[in-house]
Order: C-alpha cells, then structure tokens, then sequence
C-alpha cells in the first residue's frame, strides 16, 4: 500500500517526547525511528496496541521482533481501560481514556480534517506535530498515551490485576 508512517513520536519513561516526520513513504522507510526508538525500550505503549502492532510487523519488523526478543513487553492502554473499567468500557478512546488521568483533550482541527477525508500527509505538520506531541497547554498522543500508562499501570498493580493484564 501507499500508507506510510507521516509522524511517529515516542517517549522512554518520563523523558521528553521525540517526534519524526516524513515527507513520503520512501522517506519514512529509509528512516531508522523504529530501531532508535526501541532501543532501549522494555515496554511498548501504545493505545490499541494491536494496530501498532500489525503496522510494526508490517513496515519494521526488525527492530520490534528484536525488541520482542529482549524480552520487550506490551502495553495497551486501551486493553488496561477495558480491564479496570470490570469490561464495561470495550472500545475506549485514548482521549476518554486520558482524562480520566489528568490528561487532555485531543486538538478537534486534526480530528475534524481526517473525519472530511484529508491525508495526514496533507495536514499542516506543525498542527499535526502539536497533535502528536502537544505543548505547554496541553499533552500530546504520546504524553496522553504515557499518562494513562504510568496510572493504569499503578491501578492495576494496587487492584492486583498486573499479572492478569500480562498475561
């Protein structure tokens, strides 16, 4: 397909966000952001981490199979919600998700340009960049994504359901 990876962002623990962006798919193929990204990573977070997934054994299975081979561990934000929400919440959004943990609000503009079919690669970079990772106002996808991690994480370990969730 012609679908490629526009802005890919990440954070290792609490450090700060990074963020590429490509201008084609030729681009982001010859870009190492995977391999530099999960270098030094223990656990992936991601919300809906299933499609992240699927997206990474597709277009850079390198460096997450290797990362899976050091032992690397997945956490879905999305699936950790389902589970401490006792299943009442089955498909919640990261942007539901994330307020309920002092995050905030996706930026509307982005989400409005996608819903009237525009390509994020023909999405303002520095209004797809804030989405991405936010400022000072507001936390981005992956600030969002990594503060419900750090609570659905420490829920989980007090409600003594860690071991469920890994498994």
């Amino acid at each position: 397909t012609d679908n490629y990876i526009v802005a890919p962002g990440w954070a290792i623990d609490g450090g700060p966000v990074h963020h590429r962006y490509f201008n084609s798919r030729e681009e982001a193929d010859a870009s190492d952001w995977a391999d530099v990204a999960l270098k030094d990573a223990t656990i992936f977070v991601a919300h809906n981490a299933t499609f992240e997934i699927q997206w990474m054994m597709h277009r850079h299975r390198k460096p997450f199979m290797d990362f899976l081979k050091r032992g690397g561990r997945i956490f879905c934000t999305q699936y950790a919600e389902y589970m401490l929400s006792m299943q009442q919440e089955t498909y919640p959004t990261l942007e539901n998700t994330a307020q309920n943990y002092g995050g905030s609000m996706k930026i509307d503009e982005v989400k409005m340009l996608w819903e009237q079919g525009v390509l994020t690669a023909d999405i303002d970079q520095a209004l797809l960049i804030k989405y991405l990772v936010g400022n000072d106002e507001m936390h981005g996808d992956i600030g969002n994504t990594r503060l419900c991690c750090f609570a659905q994480y420490a829920e989980l370990e007090k409600r003594g359901s860690l071991a469920a969730f890994w498994h």
